[in-house]
This record gives C-alpha cells, sequence and structure tokens, in this order.
C-alpha cells in the first residue's frame, strides 16, 4: 500500500483528495468487472449458439461425410446456408408458421439400463439366483417376475406414448439378438418383440456399424472411442432411413435417450 496510505492511516482520517482516489478506484474496478463478466455472458451464449447449431438436425442428404459428399454431389442435396445468422437460425417459429406436414420427431433408445434394467438384472436378479451364472431365462417361481413384469409395462407404455408423437428407433451396442432374447427373459409379459413390429421400431445393432479401418483407427489414435463411432454410424443410418422419402424442407427433431456420454456424443 505506499507510504500516503501509510501517512493518512496513522495520522488521522483520509482527506477529501484520498477519499476521491479511492472512490474513482473502485468505480474503475467496478467497471472492469462489469466488462469481465458481459464478455464472459458473451462467450458463454456464442458456445450455446454453437452447440445448439451443431445439434440441430440436417436433412439426411447432409449426413454424409465431406469426402463422400464431394463425388457424389446432388442438386437436391439440401445445406445450411453459411451465410445465414444466428438470429434468424436460433429463432422460434410462431404457432401460424407450424406446420405439422413439415416436422418430423424422432427418438432414439437406447438398450441397456435405460429401457432395459441391465444393472438390476445382473447386480440383484442373478446374484440373487444362486443356479443361474449368467443371463438366461427367469425360473417360473422367481420372486423378480412381479416386479420385471411391472417395468415390462412401463417399457411398453414408453414405447407406445414416443410412438405416437415420433418415429423411434432402436439403437443398442449389445450383440443381435440380445434385444429379443432379453426382453424375452426379463420382461415378462411385456411382448416387446411384436410390439416393435407392431409399432415399426427399428433395431439397430451398433457394432454391427463399424468398419475394420475404424476399429484399427480407433486402436491406434488417442481419444477415439470405438463405441460411439460405432453408435454413430448407427444412427446415421437409422436417420437416413426414417428421413427417406420426406418432402424436402421438413425439419427433422432428434432426441436421443440413453444412459450414458456415448448417445450424446453420437448423436452429434
Amino acid at each position: 500500500r505506499g507510504p500516503e496510505y501509510k501517512a493518512h492511516a496513522t495520522d488521522g482520517p483520509p482527506d477529501e483528495e484520498f477519499k476521491a482516489r479511492r472512490e474513482r478506484a473502485i468505480e474503475e474496478v467496478a467497471k472492469l468487472a462489469e466488462e469481465l463478466l458481459a464478455r464472459h455472458a458473451e462467450k458463454r451464449q456464442s458456445s450455446r449458439q454453437r452447440r445448439q447449431r451443431k445439434l440441430k438436425t440436417c436433412p439426411s442428404g447432409a449426413l454424409s461425410s465431406p469426402a463422400s459428399s464431394a463425388g457424389n454431389a446432388t442438386p437436391n442435396m439440401a445445406r445450411f446456408p453459411s451465410e445465414m445468422s444466428f438470429a434468424s437460425e436460433m429463432s422460434y417459429p410462431s404457432e401460424a408458421d407450424f406446420d405439422p406436414d413439415m416436422e418430423e420427431p424422432i427418438i432414439i433408445f437406447d438398450w441397456d439400463d435405460t429401457l432395459l434394467p441391465t444393472w438390476y438384472i445382473s447386480e440383484v436378479v442373478n446374484a440373487c439366483n444362486k443356479n443361474q451364472s449368467s443371463f438366461g431365462p427367469l425360473p417360473d417361481d422367481s420372486e423378480f417376475c412381479e416386479p420385471l413384469a411391472s417395468h415390462a409395462a412401463v417399457v411398453r407404455e414408453t414405447l407406445q406414448a414416443a410412438r405416437r408423437v415420433a418415429r423411434v428407433a432402436i439403437v443398442t451396442l449389445a450383440m443381435r439378438p440380445w434385444v429379443d432374447n432379453s426382453s424375452e427373459w426379463f420382461l415378462p409379459g411385456g411382448d416387446v418383440k411384436d410390439l416393435l413390429e407392431e409399432l415399426e421400431i427399428p433395431v439397430y445393432y451398433a457394432r454391427e456399424h463399424v468398419t475394420k479401418a475404424q476399429r484399427l483407427a480407433a486402436n491406434q489414435e488417442e481419444g477415439v472411442d470405438v463405441y460411439t463411432v460405432a453408435k454413430r454410424n448407427a444412427m446415421k443410418k437409422c436417420l437416413r432411413k426414417l428421413m427417406r422419402g420426406k418432402p424436402l424442407g421438413t425439419r427433422h427433431h432428434v432426441i436421443s435417450i440413453g444412459d450414458s456420454g456415448a448417445e450424446e456424443d453420437a448423436v452429434q
């Protein structure tokens, strides 16, 4: 703090000039704080807009990779114009502008620990069944039949409710035919296999959609998650199929529901 401050601190109350300097310093610090807060808020808003733009669903043609798009570009391939402003892109349409025929909601569910209570089955059901060391059909007299049947009813209601408002698909990292087997073993009374056919809900086994080159790249490159790559490829194929035949200009709203960050990273 300097000798001048010490003199005022020891010789009595500060004079008017010192008070004025202190007030100006306080005002300058407050002004700097406001500027820093404003810049921080601007950066947060900019980051939020970039994430929203990144997650904004695009037409199926734009989902192809740059390499494949370069050689197979078609006049009908819709793209987001680079000159489109964030203000116009992020503005909310009025109710009068909403056309249900041009909106296409899509919901993608994970299976394990999302629709199927896999952890509960592995750590509780199988742990309490000494005669069952691996996944398989439950005994008819199992004490877990009733709670799992209740959960099966919830799964049915969830899929039916989702299908009433959107196209629905299931993307899982499990091996085929785990969805059929596990629903038959652990969702008694759910008739999930028949329900999926009735509601036209496809199941994609993500591991089937990873190329050998992508597996090698995941092993060699740090930070590449092969499971995220698998889910991304499966979701890409799923979205292309669900978007096929829709009028140009249809807006697709994609919701990915799962228990890990892989779903969030893959759908981007």
